[in-house]
């Protein structure tokens, strides 16, 4: 109940602010004010400011409240632009060629990719039981999986889902070697060439590559930093063009860290079942929440298996394991198919050591541990970038995972910036690359997974310096 009071509140402060009850500049009521004058509590205004916030509508001045933001007419143009949505050819960046080049080399700083840090995951036992299980059966290297893949990883998957809210038999579940390759699988069974897919914006830039070998046009559907992927927009995309399938991160997206919020959830599902829409859930980064409780995901509310929902261990454990899954909707033999064609399995060996970790009692423990170091390490970035960076910028506040997004408030190119950082040492992931359109020139994303070295302190603070030379 109290998501759709801070909605309902939220939606009344933007009609407000349109028609001009707060003009441009004016200090809205506190928040503790406005609680007693609408009788919700303060988390309840909290949480409509900020998703107002979240629009552009207003601004939070540090120990004096919320205002409404002065250049409104621009905020409208720039969202009057936004809206303006219509299929993009997805053509490739000598750009994205350089930060996957310069992603692995130790002499770099890496604040660019998205991977976990060793040091907080299970990586040390699924190797124990690796060892284990290559003791007990030297032979397991050269033994292929099941066609679907090992039964005992689907079993302990099937189990896991149960405690999210989804119900898959074993025989629904695909073990496929991550993400990608789940989402690969899906849209070379649900689309051609020159097909158009709907996709959140900023977007994760390898999904944008995925579009670009499968020759599909995509469809940029703006995302808001606390509601997520902006449904009436993609109502009207799916109202204008034959969209061929929708690919969302609902819980803990990339590279924002939003979460939607469970009506939205609700009405993305009912839109994409109303058109006979598959929508394709990555659910990478949700196992890494920072909620108390782990957000149910869209799938398990799908009845009518319209959704088609991707999982991994690669931000939990380890990328270099590969192993990722696939809860499969209708149809399912059409993906299998297009499996059996790539035939790009995970190792037996990798299966077989994920299973037994999913098996352990403390891998859950494990987990939460995990959790709680990255949202230690979320607050010392968030510590250090107060302290060495510039004071126009906005940061994301990320539901869970590892990322953060700067948006810098003013003209410096972000591309700009990857490069002078470069030669200091220093990997980011500048913000045009999460985009088919000139967008995002002025944020990037960086990591903070990796301990809080000194070395690396005095990279941010390098970084700083690069910002106000800027």
């Amino acid at each position: 109940m109290r998501q759709l009071l801070y909605l309902s509140l939220a939606q009344q402060l933007c009609k407000q602010i349109h028609s001009g009850v707060f003009v441009a500049g004016q200090r809205l009521p506190s928040v503790r004010v406005l609680a007693r004058q609408m009788n919700v509590s303060i988390a309840t205004v909290l949480r409509a400011y900020q998703l107002v916030e979240d629009k552009g509508l207003i601004e939070a001045h540090h120990k004096s409240g919320y205002y409404v933001c002065h250049d409104l007419d621009a905020l409208q143009a720039q969202q009057d632009e936004q809206k303006q949505i219509s299929p993009e050819w997805v053509t490739g960046s000598a750009l994205i060629v350089d930060l996957i080049a310069n992603a692995t080399k130790e002499s770099f700083h890496q604040f660019s990719t998205a991977q976990p840090a060793i040091d907080v995951t299970a990586n040390k036992i699924v190797k124990q039981n690796m060892l284990r299980l290559l003791r007990d059966n030297h032979l397991i290297l050269s033994t292929n999986s099941e066609l679907i893949g090992a039964l005992k990883l689907r079993q302990q998957l099937a189990h896991r889902l149960t405690k999210v809210g989804i119900l898959a038999s074993v025989e629904n579940i695909l073990i496929t070697t991550g993400c990608q390759s789940a989402m690969m699988l899906c849209l070379k069974a649900f689309t051609q060439p020159g097909d158009v897919v709907a996709i959140a914006t900023p977007a994760y830039y390898r999904i944008l590559q995925l579009m670009e070998v499968l020759q599909l046009k995509v469809i940029e559907i703006p995302t808001h930093k606390m509601s997520g992927i902006d449904i009436d927009l993609l109502q009207k995309a799916v109202d204008e063009w034959e969209i061929k399938a929708v690919i969302i991160s609902p819980t803990v997206g990339n590279p924002l860290g939003e979460s939607m919020p469970v009506e939205n959830k609700q009405q993305l599902l009912a839109l994409i079942e109303k058109k006979n829409i598959p929508l394709i859930e990555d659910d990478a980064f949700a196992d890494l929440s920072f909620e108390s409780t782990r957000p149910e995901p869209i799938k398990a509310q799908d009845k009518k298996g319209m959704v088609w929902y991707c999982g991994t261990v690669s931000k939990t454990i380890n990328p270099q394991l590969k192993v990722g899954w696939l809860v499969m909707g209708n149809n399912a033999n059409s993906v299998i198919y297009q499996h059996t064609l790539m035939g790009i399995t995970p190792s037996q060996l990798n299966q077989l050591a994920i299973a037994e970790y999913f098996a352990q009692e403390k891998h859950q423990k494990c987990l939460q541990n995990t959790i709680l170091t990255y949202q230690q390490r979320y607050h010392q970035l968030l510590s250090l970038i107060k302290k060495y960076f510039p004071k126009n910028i906005n940061i994301s506040s990320p539901t869970g995972g590892f990322v953060l997004w700067v948006e810098l408030l003013d003209s410096t190119n972000t591309t700009e910036l990857y490069f002078k950082a470069k030669q200091q040492g220093i990997l980011i992931t500048p913000g045009e690359l999460f985009s088919v359109q000139p967008r995002y020139k002025n944020c990037f994303r960086i990591n903070f997974a990796q301990p809080w070295t000194e070395e690396r302190i005095a990279a941010i603070k390098k970084l700083g310096q690069l910002l106000y030379s800027l």
